[in-house]
This record gives C-alpha cells, sequence and structure tokens, in this order.
C-alpha cells in the first residue's frame, strides 16, 4: 500500500495525517489496496495487505469512547518476510543507543518499525533496557522476573517467551532472570514486556493504569505475529486503552497468547513504502500530538512492497472476528427465517435458525473462521414457495445496512441443496457510511432475477441467482446493470416499481427461491446455507506506474493542483466531499517531464474536498 500526501515545502505521509489548508480542504491522493469494514461492535475498519504477507487493520470505534488503532498481522513464512531489533551498543553504558522508530526504520531499510521494550537511560544517549532483548543471536539484555517476551528465530518461529527463573524481588539485580527462556528455543530477534496479557486464549490482564496509548504483541495459533498500537492522551482522536482491552482485542484477531510492550509517548508505528512515514499519531514529547520519541528498542521487518492489481472494497458484514460464536438466534444481521410474514407460511416448524458459527461448523474450504448459518426446509405441496430472510434494524446488530446503487454487491455463499438467491432492497435516501444502519422506507425491489422490462412489478419473486450444492460461490450483484423486479405487497407505501430511482438504498432481506426438478418438484429437506464477507465492490484499479505527487498550486488565484509523476502519463484526478463517493473529474496527461497542472473550478473557502489519482 502506498499513500502519498505533499504539501508545498514539507512532505508528509501516511493515512493519519492528511493535508488541510483554510476552509478545511483536504489533498489526498491515494494508491491502495483497502477495504472498509463495519464489524459488531460498530468499528470502523480499514483492511489493506501493504506488503507480502503482512495485513493491515486501521480500527477507528466511537464506542465505549473514541480510540484509534493499528493492528498488523503477520505471516513470518511469506516471501520477503525478515525480522530485526535495535543491536547492542557494546561496549558503552547500558544496552542500546536511544533512537526515534522513524531512524530505525531507515538506517536498516526496513519497511515496518514498531517500538519495543520499556527503557531508562544509563548515560547521555545509551539506554538500559527492562526485560530480555536480542538481535540476530546477540542476547544483551536479561529477562525480568516474570516478564514475558516475544522472539523469532532465525526461520522466524514466533514463539511467547518467558523466564526459566521466577524471582520474586523487584530490586535489581534479583529482579534479573537470566537468558534461558521457556520454551527452550534459540533467542535470536527478541523483544520484552512488562505483562502477559492474554495466555492460551485467556485474557489475564492485571496491570490497572488507566487507559493509554499501548504497544502490544501477539502469537496466533499458527504461528502469525500480531503487532499492535492504540493512540491515547488525544481527545479529538483516541483516547487510549486498558491493558485489558488491548488483550481483547489480541484475541479477537486470532492470538492465543499476547504481551504488552511499552506505550505511552513511546508508542510509534511507522511503515517506509517507499519512505519511512507514522502510521499512527504518537504523543512522544510532552503529550503533544505528532511528535517521536526516542526510544531503547525497536522491532522492524522487512517485507515486500505488494505490486498487483487492488480492489476497493466496502466489507459492511463480517463475522471473522467474533469470539463468541455460535451467536443467539436471530442476534446478528439476518433474524431467523419464520420471522417475515411474508414467508412463514412456507416454513416447517422447526429448525429455524440464524447464527454465526465457528471454524467446526463450516463446510467444506471455507472462506473463513466464522460464518451466518441459516437453516430452514419448506413445506411440501406448495406452488410457489420462498423465503425472505430479513435484516436486523438495530445498528448494534449490523442491521439494514446501506449500499450504494450504481456499485456492485457481493458476498460468498455455501448452500446444501440447489437453490436461487435475490437481494430485495428499498429505494431509501439514506446518508452514511455502507454498512451503516439506512432508513427502512421506500418501495421493495428484487435484484438478481432474470431480464425484464423497466417497471416490471410481481407479487412473488422469480428465480435469482444460481447456488449449487456443496460448493462455495461469491455471488455478485452488480446493482448498476442487474435486472429490477419490483414487489407488488398491496401496500402503496411499500409497493416497488422496478426502478432503482435513489443513488443509495438498503438490503432489507435475502431472497431464496428453490429450485425445481424435471419432475417440477422442489426440495423439502433441511437447507444449511453458509453466508459471509458482504461487501461493496469500490472499484478494480490495475496497479501502474509509480505514483505521482500533488500539490496546492499559488494561492490566490483558482484552485490548483499541481501533479508531479511519471512522464506522458495519464492520471485520473477524483474528487469527493465525503471520502465515500467519489467522482472522475478529469483524465490529465503529464507533459515529458512528468509535471501537470488540474484545476477545481468548483473549490471554495467553505467547502471540503478531497482529491486522488489513479492511474
Amino acid at each position: 500500500m502506498k499513500q502519498v500526501y505533499k504539501r508545498e515545502g514539507a512532505v508528509e505521509r501516511g493515512p493519519g495525517n492528511p493535508i488541510r489548508w483554510s476552509g478545511g480542504r483536504v489533498l489526498w491522493l491515494m494508491a491502495v489496496q483497502v477495504a472498509v469494514v463495519w464489524v459488531a461492535e460498530g468499528a470502523r475498519v480499514i483492511i489493506s495487505e501493504p506488503f507480502e504477507g503482512v495485513t493491515h487493520y486501521r480500527i477507528n470505534q466511537e464506542q465505549p469512547r473514541r480510540v484509534s488503532l493499528h493492528l498488523l498481522e503477520i505471516d513470518p513464512s511469506a516471501p520477503g518476510i525478515g525480522f530485526f531489533t535495535t543491536p547492542s551498543n557494546g561496549d558503552a553504558p547500558g544496552d542500546t543507543v536511544h533512537q526515534r522508530t522513524r531512524d530505525f526504520v531507515s538506517e536498516h531499510g526496513l519497511q515496518i518499525g514498531i517500538n519495543a521494550n520499556f527503557s531508562n537511560y544509563a548515560s547521555g544517549i545509551n539506554m538500559n533496557l527492562l526485560n530480555i532483548a536480542a538481535s540476530e543471536g546477540d542476547v544483551y539484555s536479561p529477562f525480568y522476573a516474570g516478564w514475558p517476551g516475544i522472539n523469532i528465530t532465525a526461520d522466524n518461529q514466533v514463539d511467547l517467551v518467558t523466564p526459566v527463573s521466577e524471582n520474586v524481588s523487584h530490586d535489581p539485580p534479583d529482579f534479573f532472570s537470566g537468558y534461558d527462556p521457556v520454551p527452550d528455543v534459540p533467542l535470536y530477534n527478541a523483544v520484552g514486556g512488562n505483562e502477559l496479557i492474554l495466555q492460551n486464549g485467556a485474557v489475564i490482564a492485571t496491570w490497572a493504569d488507566g487507559l493509554h496509548p499501548r504497544t502490544a504483541a501477539g502469537v496466533t495459533d499458527d504461528g502469525k505475529l500480531l503487532l499492535f498500537t492504540v493512540d491515547g492522551r488525544n481527545s479529538d482522536h483516541s483516547q487510549g486503552m486498558s491493558t485489558t482491552e488491548v488483550a481483547y482485542v489480541l484475541k479477537q484477531y486470532g492470538a492465543v497468547h499476547g504481551i504488552n510492550l511499552d506505550g505511552g509517548g513511546s508508542t510509534t508505528l511507522i511503515f517506509s513504502d517507499p519512505d519511512p512515514r507514522v502510521v499512527n499519531v504518537p504523543v512522544g514529547i510532552g503529550n503533544e500530538p505528532g511528535t517521536e520519541r526516542y526510544v531503547g528498542n525497536n522491532l522492524g521487518l522487512w517485507a515486500t512492497v505488494r505490486e498487483r492489481p487492488l480492489t476497493y472494497t466496502h466489507l459492511f458484514a463480517s463475522f471473522e472476528h467474533l469470539f463468541d460464536v455460535p451467536t443467539a438466534n436471530g442476534a446478528l444481521f439476518l433474524r431467523r427465517p419464520s420471522y417475515s410474514g411474508s414467508t412463514d407460511q412456507y416454513l416447517a416448524p422447526a429448525p429455524d435458525d440464524s447464527m454465526v458459527v465457528g471454524e467446526a461448523d463450516l463446510p467444506g474450504d471455507g472462506k473463513g473462521k466464522r460464518a451466518l448459518r441459516l437453516r430452514w426446509s419448506f413445506l411440501p405441496g406448495l406452488e410457489d414457495p420462498w423465503l425472505r430472510v430479513s435484516t436486523h434494524t438495530a445498528p448494534e446488530a449490523l442491521g439494514q445496512p446501506i449500499v450504494s446503487f450504481q456499485k456492485p454487491v457481493r458476498f460468498n455463499i455455501h448452500s446444501n441443496l440447489d437453490m436461487t438467491v435475490l437481494l430485495l432492497v428499498r429505494n431509501t435516501e439514506s446518508t452514511g457510511d455502507y454498512g451503516a444502519t439506512g432508513d427502512p422506507t421506500g418501495g421493495f425491489e428484487f435484484i438478481g432475477g432474470p431480464p425484464v422490462a423497466d417497471g416490471a412489478v410481481v407479487t412473488a419473486p422469480p428465480e435469482g441467482k444460481r447456488v449449487r450444492a456443496g460448493e462455495w460461490t461469491t455471488l455478485k450483484f452488480d446493482l448498476p446493470n442487474e435486472s429490477v423486479t419490483g414487489w407488488d405487497v398491496n401496500h402503496s407505501a411499500l409497493d416497488g416499481n422496478g426502478v432503482l430511482e435513489t443513488p443509495r438504498g438498503i438490503i432489507q432481506s435475502l431472497v431464496f427461491v428453490p429450485v425445481r426438478g424435471e419432475d417440477g418438484a422442489y426440495s423439502t429437506d433441511l437447507a444449511v446455507v453458509h453466508l459471509e464477507g458482504f461487501e461493496v465492490v469500490e472499484r478494480v484499479i490495475p496497479r501502474g506506474p509509480p505514483g505521482a505527487t500533488l500539490k496546492r498550486g499559488d494561492a490566490g488565484g483558482p484552485f490548483r493542483l499541481e501533479i508531479d509523476g511519471v512522464a506522458n502519463t495519464e492520471y485520473i484526478v477524483e474528487v469527493s466531499e465525503d471520502l465515500d463517493d467519489w467522482t472522475e473529474a478529469e483524465t490529465i496527461e503529464t507533459d515529458a517531464e512528468g509535471k501537470a497542472i488540474f484545476f477545481d473550478p468548483q473549490a471554495d473557502a467553505e467547502t471540503r474536498r478531497f482529491y486522488r489519482l489513479r492511474y
């Protein structure tokens, strides 16, 4: 992932600090792989894969308080992944020379850097590290009694490590606990924390020191490394978290073990793609946002920047990070099958459930570790049976999600029976992020049936998109181009008219129509359907030439953006006022020096506008 921001006289890189001018105008140049997710807790999550083997979750949440956090999931077996930690300072006092995380990444040519051990000053620029530390096999700081560490071996095996001996005194030197780890693995690149906050999947954090910026690390059951930061001490941006809350986030994202690293003003996360930039908003000096602290040591990664086509998606119903499964019947996203009075007369009394289930209950090669499972069966002898499974109306239950009628919607589905599926949407004037709970008004329209004339209206749904039994299928509803059939509900305020009249609407239901055999019969067997990964597809953008930069032109005249990119290359300038709906403003070709100028005649001092380039 590469995000580049440039202002006259300065270069700022990174999603934490877009450039604003007077009137709140923002210049945003973006060429990224990213998906926007609304998870059950109501957090806004941006998912990207900036490097091979690295998934980046950027999470912003307003409840129970405003927080902004970053979580990296790192596959140590991925090509190009290598680890490095701050080396010893040799014979000088203490253990290391203090260094900002940004400078650590730059000096060693790393792609990712994060602060690690607690530390204090020995003398001058030299630091004492608290707890275990090793760099490329040089183990230069011992364990502290009871304090945990994370070790990465020379062949990239990631382990939680703890000291063999458990001294009880908190006064050096008795506090030191030697250099022998449990398990008995060779210490190679190791960093240490002050508390084990997650052990064997159980949250055991006890350090009750309030809400602060935090840095943490975790290990998953399949050997991946999780790195975590949350900003704090910045009420307009992020108020911080407790170590217990950090442990729950690590667990939610797959960790079985987790440790607390140095936090507060030390918390810093750096990406280099290709130049080092601060990803979070540290408060390193005097709790001033955006300032960076010199720390005792850092953990870094070498990684390969991804070079492949990218897709923007807004993932509005994902169940991957729920760890309390199965959920209650009908509690999340879709209600139980018999809830709808339109179709309950077609169903047998039981089973009748809608719940998120875990990996043990997923069929075949599942798309993930969680899915929403529906179960029902049709009664025999019906003329036109069908099932309408309604979405919730409550925001906390991922209720009636807003989607764009100008963009595709897709999701993954597995069924044990052949069947067809449609979307049932409502024309509304809903505003807000994709996936947020929308306005439950407007006419009902079936999406995904056979071609019909505009304005077609029916009393029962047509057959929809085919799902074959026994295999996972990705269903894509290309809303601006799909067949639309109005549903005659026999109620003037609800009847559809076979037209998507508004730019946005809500998904009111999923509709299932049984497939009939050659004899005209449909199955009355128990239907078991698994669903996951509901998302609005923004677009697929092919990876292009090296990125360009934007900067504000001379003040005083019309609003002008200067493009500095690859010579004789076409760039598309897009404009947005809300970061959701983007409009192509102009296609511009750079000259022989890679320069071009874009004028925005609609820009004014009172309007906030965002800009980005794509190839």
